[in-house]
């Protein structure tokens, strides 16, 4: 099988890439192969996945897929309430899923080893800001869901219950999961479930998720309100906060900066900073095929980092109350799909522009 990738205006730095599986396959494990260089790909289903390294603007890369040497990756541990998911042998994230007011992700580990998001609620560390204890590191929920708020926690909230997780994949490219989680009331009774995704990739410019969530409206009518709580959420390391006042940064794709970024509508949107004098970010990117694409920004200078494409009477002077709200008949669906990209530098020394782009229109991939 061979698989040549084109570039046009857009220039490839380092991207996640995908082909469809032709013809007589070779044994695995597997490398795409120029005759100078290899590059380790991975089975998904009918597709070969792989990084792309660099690649010129106008530029063509042809490879054969053999098969090359079992290299180590990614790999996937049970640890108690939380499945870890390491790369060769190092921890870079933790699921949390049972026992829990809603699944998470912490840690989560970015370029040179470091922390990218806060320790509270979980942990607490000297130094760190401790609002918010709902905010836990990296979670999608709403905030109005038929009433109910499943944003924060505690009594009268609702609660997303792991019912089981799916799918996995794990190998010398990416790890991938698939979390089916059902949203409980406080009365006991079922509103709706969501299929979480989340595959993780690392190259030589960060640790890429992509992350993609289907909402159904299983029970019966759906409505997801019109609040500004939620409802994909990061909440970055303390020492990234940009009420610090330490040099940390939000920008998105407008151009728009800092507090200017809140409610706004944007194709992604970034946070950057440092953290041990390491000078690092995390971007989020919105997919063209994403709900109310492009989204808004529910991103605040204390840290929390949130895609939140309900709250529009929060975010929009003078719109009415319900303006944000979505209903769903019983068995329709709603999808939400986005790319985090943990980064060394800001926005503009990482490409995160460049990177959305590709992430929204990808090259040319054929055979």
């Amino acid at each position: 099988m061979k698989i040549t990738i084109r570039t046009d205006e857009r220039a490839i730095l380092e991207e996640p890439l995908a082909a469809k599986l032709t013809g007589r396959l070779p044994a695995e494990p597997w490398i795409l192969s120029d005759g100078k260089a290899s590059i380790p790909a991975q089975k998904d289903g009918a597709l070969v996945r792989w990084i792309q390294p660099a690649l010129g603007k106008n530029s063509s890369a042809t490879y054969d897929l053999k098969t090359g040497k079992a290299a180590e990756g990614w790999s996937f541990r049970e640890d108690g309430d939380a499945t870890t998911i390491e790369l060769r042998g190092q921890m870079v994230a933790q699921l949390w899923h049972k026992n829990v007011p809603k699944p998470y992700i912490y840690p989560l580990i970015g370029p040179k080893g470091k922390p990218m998001t806060r320790n509270f609620p979980m942990n607490r560390v000297a130094g760190e800001t401790t609002d918010h204890p709902h905010h836990r590191s990296m979670w999608f929920t709403h905030g109005d869901v038929n009433g109910l708020d499943y944003w924060t926690e505690g009594p009268n909230r609702g609660k997303i219950v792991a019912r089981a997780i799916e799918e996995r994949a794990h190998g010398p490219v990416f790890a991938r999961f698939v979390i089916v989680n059902d949203w409980i009331g406080p009365d006991g009774k079922k509103a709706c479930e969501d299929r979480q995704s989340f595959a993780f990739y690392w190259g030589e410019r960060g640790l890429t998720i992509d992350f993609e969530t289907i909402v159904t409206a299983s029970e019966g009518d759906l409505k997801f309100g019109d609040t500004k709580e939620g409802s994909f959420g990061i909440r970055v390391a303390s020492a990234l906060e940009v009420s610090r006042r330490q040099g940390a940064e939000m920008i998105n794709s407008n151009g728009e900066k800092d507090a200017a970024v809140w409610g706004k509508r944007a194709a992604w949107c970034d946070y950057s900073g440092k953290i041990d004098e390491v000078a690092m970010g995390i971007a989020i990117m919105d997919h063209p095929e994403s709900f109310r694409h492009p989204t808004h920004w529910h991103a605040r200078d204390y840290g929390l980092f949130a895609v939140n494409p309900f709250g529009i009477h929060d975010f929009v002077p003078g719109a009415a109350r319900n303006a944000g709200d979505h209903k769903m008949a019983k068995g329709e669906t709603m999808r939400l799909r986005y790319r985090i990209w943990l980064h060394e530098g800001n926005a503009q020394q990482a490409g995160v522009a460049e990177r959305w782009s590709l992430f929204a229109h990808p090259p040319r991939i054929g055979g």
